[in-house]
């Protein structure tokens, strides 16, 4: 069973995928033992609007008195949320890179002190699986609730807690439309291994192996 006590999720809404060219629209926290929340929007500095509203639901009326994040408010976050201690959940890599590009703009210190772990790799699906693995299909999968087509922060940290508890340390693969737990005794065609490419996070000492397919 998943100990709540070691983890604390994390989400952000941006305002395009470069962590260099768009500006990080909000950060979201929650911390799942004690349901303890942030979530916090910073004003456009990059860009000249908002290009995301449609997926985010921010608009530029909203950013406009908000203030950008300061150091003082950093080491606050770090202590209340313990983002030093416990493993920081995300849903994907863009999560930790606009923090990290934010911090670094800002010239704010304390990213070194961050844990973070990217439970998408914990699941293995074709790259051409034209996004059947997105956070709400998998939480549609589970049954999980107050899943929303405008995507909010701190909504989606709740998501995001939920669909880890289900998967319960389990790796998944999806083949197709069939989403199925991943284990020790799966043999692996060699098929997949070029086209399923996060069986290298979730296989220890996962083999190099050359290999040439051919059609008959």
């Amino acid at each position: 069973m998943v100990d709540s006590k070691k983890y604390v999720v994390l989400d952000v809404e941006t305002n395009g995928l470069s962590s260099i060219k768009y500006d990080l629209l909000s950060i979201s926290i929650f911390k799942p033992d004690d349901n303890k929340t942030y979530d916090r929007y910073f004003p456009l500095e990059l860009n000249e609007y908002v290009e995301t509203t449609w997926i985010n639901g921010i608009t530029e009326e909203m950013l406009e008195d908000k203030e950008p994040l300061t150091q003082e408010e950093f080491d606050i976050l770090i202590k209340e949320f313990e983002l030093d201690k416990r493993t920081i959940l995300t849903y994907g890599n863009l999560d930790e890179k606009f923090i990290k590009k934010y911090l670094l703009r800002k010239k704010i210190q304390g990213f070194d002190r961050l844990n973070f772990y990217n439970f998408k790799h914990d699941i293995i699906s074709s790259r051409f699986s034209e996004g059947n693995i997105t956070k709400d299909n998998l939480c549609a999968v589970y049954g999980i609730k107050n899943i929303n087509k405008v995507h909010c922060g701190l909504n989606d940290c709740i998501l995001e807690w939920e669909l880890f508890k289900k998967m319960n340390g389990n790796k998944l693969i999806i083949i197709g439309n069939s989403v199925n737990e991943f284990n020790s005794k799966y043999i692996i065609p060699a098929s997949y291994l070029q086209n399923y490419t996060n069986f290298k996070y979730c296989i220890k000492n996962f083999p190099k192996v050359n290999y040439e397919m051919t059609n008959y």
